[in-house]
């Protein structure tokens, strides 16, 4: 009886040890996977619908109300806002990304469907950093926006993530005569030149949607999402990002208490274009 007790208890011990030796080797032999969540938002293109948008901050400049002299008086609105802000980054690549219910192309927003509206506000207003290389840069002609001023335009601005991309893969950023006022250093002249060197460049401004122009995508446009208007232009100097100058609207933005931005109530349109002589 006490032979077979300690026979059992050796085997025991013995498939113990072996038991052991198996889990340690297990453990020194197999790696851990490690597995990273991968989170989509924005219509996927990484820019999120859950940010902030501020109500636009607007006001008469040179005798033009934000509604301009006639068009659409909402988007001429949104293109005449002043106020700076909260600068989220992202890419052209994101902003390329986002897609638009086709029933809005070329169409007031007036018209609009309450489902369009709500798809566009997912994202407009949305205050973005993007940066990139300027592939052209040209001065617009007389438009509603600006009261049809000859000499206070729009710098319409193509903006693509490698400099040897051509325009039908940019992103439309603008200048507008308001912000304009207080950059001196913005000429056409200065932003031209830094598309020529295919400096980089980083633009930070309002998430816009201008349904006017579908017939330039894949032409002169990779979509009609725009950065519009433009609150700040710098450039890379080695490591560093430099503002073309030190102007600044100095209007901060509303606090964004909404994921989507407060609708537009748009002030009553000019009667009247500006003369030529306006400056």
């Amino acid at each position: 009886m006490g032979r077979k007790l300690f026979i059992t208890t050796i085997v025991l011990l013995l498939v113990g040890l072996f038991g052991v030796a198996c889990t340690n080797d297990a453990a020194t032999t197999t790696p851990a996977t490690i597995t990273t969540p991968v989170t989509t938002v924005g219509n996927q293109s990484g820019i999120s619908p859950a940010s902030g948008k501020p109500q636009p901050i607007d006001r008469t400049f040179q005798g033009c109300p934000p509604s301009g002299d006639g068009g659409d008086p909402i988007l001429n609105t949104l293109k005449n806002r002043i106020d700076e802000g909260q600068w989220q980054p992202t890419t052209v690549a994101s902003i390329l990304a986002l897609t638009w219910p086709k029933s809005i192309e070329q169409q007031p927003r007036a018209k609009w469907s309450p489902q369009d509206q709500a798809a566009i506000a997912q994202y407009e207003g949305t205050p973005l950093q993007v940066e990139g290389y300027l592939a052209l840069a040209r001065k617009e002609s007389p438009e509603s926006v600006n009261c049809h001023s000859v000499k206070l335009v729009d710098y319409h601005i193509w903006l693509v993530d490698d400099p040897t991309k051509a325009r039908d893969q940019s992103v439309i950023v603008e200048t507008t005569p308001r912000v304009l006022a207080v950059h001196p250093a913005w000429t056409i002249t200065r932003i031209s030149q830094i598309a020529s060197s295919k400096t980089r460049v980083r633009i930070s401004g309002w998430l816009m949607m201008d349904p006017e122009h579908p017939d330039q995508i894949a032409k002169t446009r990779g979509t009609i999402w725009e950065v519009h208007p433009i609150m700040q232009i710098e450039t890379l100097e080695g490591n560093s990002w430099r503002p073309l100058d030190n102007g600044s609207t100095g209007v901060g933005s509303a606090p964004a208490q909404a994921q989507i931005m407060p609708p537009v109530t748009p002030a009553a349109t000019a009667t009247q274009p500006l003369t030529g002589n306006s400056n």
